[in-house]
């Protein structure tokens, strides 16, 4: 108990460094980058690296990294079971932009850095910001940048994988993106006390469904299929634990 609270300290003092050198890297480098933002990522980068590095007896397992092909964005699907699944993702080396629920925009330091990052939130039930949504990733898209997204819509209350959403399967079609499915492990009781210290956190990267293939489904199909590879991936993960 008392290591994981001086490690949460740890994370809490650390952040708000980041904090401030992400808003100065931001004020002086978004005016000559904005579409990509690539100092602002390395930042992220950086960021996500150092929360797990804090905490000695953390290791992460990525399977799959030889599936990313590099040069090539994706909209990145995985299955959502806690906040670190984000600085879990950020480790696969690819620049991305995250959609969000717009109720994150309310959340003090995370909120900001959204705005700071670029990335694009969304309004459950709202058809007009599911539509902006779709715009904005796909222009996120052409600029060579890879869009990641939970596609259960929020994450997992029961430790399984809920039933998927059409939104990031209808942006993939219309972008003519690749599919990259993801799952993790790891991540979803990480707060709980009772539980070793010792923890492997595991991320498996299947192989992406081409543009030419997802033109061979229709969305419903498209949908299943993701969440079946997606859902095989994370049974597979926790035969092995």
């Amino acid at each position: 108990m008392f290591r994981f609270i001086t490690f949460c300290i740890a994370i809490f003092f650390v952040s708000i460094f980041l904090f401030v050198v992400f808003l100065v890297t931001w004020i002086f480098t978004v005016p000559f980058d904005n579409k990509q933002r690539r100092a602002i990522h390395k930042i992220s980068q950086f960021w996500s690296y150092v929360i797990f590095k804090l905490h000695p007896k953390w290791k992460i397992d990525i399977i799959g990294r030889e599936h990313i092909v590099p040069g090539q964005n994706y909209v990145i699907l995985s299955n959502h079971q806690a906040v670190f699944d984000i600085p879990l993702i950020m480790h696969l080396g690819l620049n991305v932009r995250w959609v969000s629920k717009h109720q994150i925009l309310r959340m003090p330091l995370v909120g900001i850095l959204l705005l700071m990052r670029g990335d694009v939130t969304i309004r459950r039930g709202a058809v007009s910001s599911a539509k902006k949504m779709i715009k904005d990733c796909t222009k996120f898209i052409k600029n060579g940048l890879s869009i990641a997204m939970f596609p259960e819509g929020a994450r997992t209350l029961t430790g399984q994988i809920a039933p998927f959403q059409s939104g990031a399967f209808l942006l993939a079609a219309r972008a003519h993106c690749p599919i990259l499915p993801i799952a993790i492990d790891g991540n979803y009781d990480v707060f709980n006390f009772k539980n070793p210290r010792r923890r492997v956190f595991t991320i498996t990267i299947a192989p992406p469904l081409m543009p030419e293939e997802i033109n061979k489904y229709t969305m419903e199909e498209l949908r299943d299929k993701t969440e079946e590879i997606i859902k095989n991936k994370f049974n597979t993960i926790c035969q092995k634990n």
